[in-house]
């Protein structure tokens, strides 16, 4: 599939498809991971409360990571071919979306391919619907939003590929410009760009409210926000750099 990655999930090997704790001494992102219910825990270090986040696996990704044994995600950030923005009558100072469906971005086709526009000032609503609509016409895949299980699952797969990765550690300084189209820098290309450029909204659910946006961001350093942070938003936040990334099913 172009434009896509592929996780290897060997048949009884350490990297099942779950949802994964990535965490450092000190980091104030660190999670962990209750076995038993799998919610991931965050610290109060944030400022927030220590909640769970809580999202259960959609019976489409289960039934066919079951059968097939692995998944696709996209290599980029899901981009817009043809668009146009329109912002008008969005106060963005305040990054507050007028609808829970919103997007800046109008009459373009969704892609994940490089040297694309990023699809940002999205809704993670409006992300979802996208995300969900982008293979209608393909009867052999279901695309979905990324998920809290793919997207764990990849950077625990990319760990054992990249132990330099900065999924829990302060790595390389991702801060600096977004890059509208396409990838980031060349330490970052491919799917490694999931530890900057644009942060990008999930499916996962926190426990006092329904949006996660997950990984790095081009505004701070991976000390702040590496790959495998957690971030809570509400359904009506959108910016600059807000976007999100689709995940491909092998359909049943």
């Amino acid at each position: 599939m172009f434009g896509y990655h592929v996780p290897k999930m060997e048949q009884g090997g350490s990297i099942k498809y779950d949802r994964y704790a990535f965490s450092r001494e000190g980091w104030d992102f660190s999670q962990s991971k209750n076995e038993e219910t799998g919610e991931i825990k965050r610290p109060t270090a944030t400022g927030m409360s220590a909640g769970a986040y809580t999202e259960e696996m959609s019976s489409i990704e289960l039934n066919s990571i079951k059968k097939y044994g692995g998944f696709y995600i996209g290599r980029y950030e899901v981009g817009i071919e043809g668009g146009t923005q329109d912002l008008s009558g969005v106060d963005q100072d305040s990054s507050i979306a007028p609808s829970e469906e919103w997007t800046g971005w109008k009459n373009g086709k969704a892609v994940v391919q490089k040297d694309k526009q990023v699809w940002d000032y999205i809704t993670r609503d409006m992300a979802k619907k996208v995300a969900e609509s982008m293979y209608n016409n393909n009867e052999a895949v279901v695309s979905r939003l990324c998920s809290s299980y793919a997207w764990d699952t990849t950077l625990q797969f990319i760990e054992t590929k990249n132990t330099g990765y900065a999924t829990n550690s302060e790595g390389d300084n991702h801060s600096g410009s977004l890059n509208h189209t396409g990838i980031g820098s060349t330490a970052r290309n491919n799917i490694y760009d999931m530890g900057g450029n644009a942060a990008e909204w999930t499916t996962e659910v926190y426990i006092w409210g329904p949006c996660t946006w997950r990984g790095g961001v081009y505004q701070v350093s991976a000390s702040e926000h590496p790959a495998g942070s957690r971030t809570y938003l509400r359904q009506i936040d959108m910016g600059e750099g807000m976007g999100f990334r689709s995940s491909l099913f092998v359909a049943l």
